[in-house]
């Protein structure tokens, strides 16, 4: 997976110094603060609520037997209220760091070149548009090859879920680009997602049989 991720950071890299030959204009530098805070905290306020939900509805349980299971075997001491916060602290950071690592080969490519150069042609709609489109189907044979659709969802309607996803998703990692004049929103964000959605929620949910249809990224939400 790192390697499929940064196969797009590199190309995007390449592409740069040889139009160019200077890696200006990727978008390296952090850029303010707060744009990095709101695409840390963005996963939470558009995932919570579909798994609040899901979870208070009783189409998904709350919590997940494994993942009480896993905290008793990683952290038994863990009771105090304090520590338990450090603990999550501690984990959330370790999983973002590790996700960003990932997550940062595909948004030099994505939002660090392709989307800048396609708002010059397109305007800032029809470039979210096209690269949600192109960034979908990029994803499609890890769909048609591997075991990345949920258990239990139809090939077509998993296909479809995540491909409305994507595409309305890329008009927020669009904007936090121009808005930041960063890339490391985008990475950010990517990251986070990947975190609260498939790492935090994901695991807190007892599936059911319908449960797969309406969260993760091959659901409805």
């Amino acid at each position: 997976m790192l390697t499929l991720m940064w196969s797009l950071g590199l190309a995007a890299i390449a592409t740069q110094l040889i139009a160019t030959r200077s890696l200006r204009g990727l978008g390296w530098k952090p850029g303010p603060f707060r744009w990095l805070g709101l695409a840390y905290i963005l996963p939470v306020l558009y995932g919570l609520p579909v798994y609040a939900i899901v979870w208070l509805t009783r189409l998904g349980g709350l919590p997940s037997p494994k993942l009480v299971d896993r905290r008793a075997q990683m952290a038994p001491n863990l009771v105090a209220p304090l520590r338990m916060a450090a603990f999550l602290l501690v984990s959330a950071t370790v999983v973002v760091l590790i996700s960003l690592l990932t997550a940062l080969g595909e948004e030099i490519g994505w939002r660090g070149l392709f989307v800048l150069e396609l708002v010059k042609m397109t305007g800032f709609t029809k470039a979210a548009l096209i690269s949600g489109a192109v960034w979908a189907a990029w994803y499609m044979p890890a769909h048609i090859y591997t075991d990345y659709i949920a258990c239990g969802v139809p090939g077509w309607y998993a296909t479809a879920c995540f491909t409305l996803m994507v595409v309305t998703a890329s008009f927020g990692y669009a904007w936090l680009r121009l808005k930041s004049g960063s890339l490391w929103p985008a990475a950010l964000l990517h990251a986070s997602h990947n975190l609260f959605i498939l790492n935090v929620f994901d695991n807190l949910t007892i599936i059911t049989s319908v449960t797969p249809f309406i969260t993760s990224e091959t659901g409805a939400w």
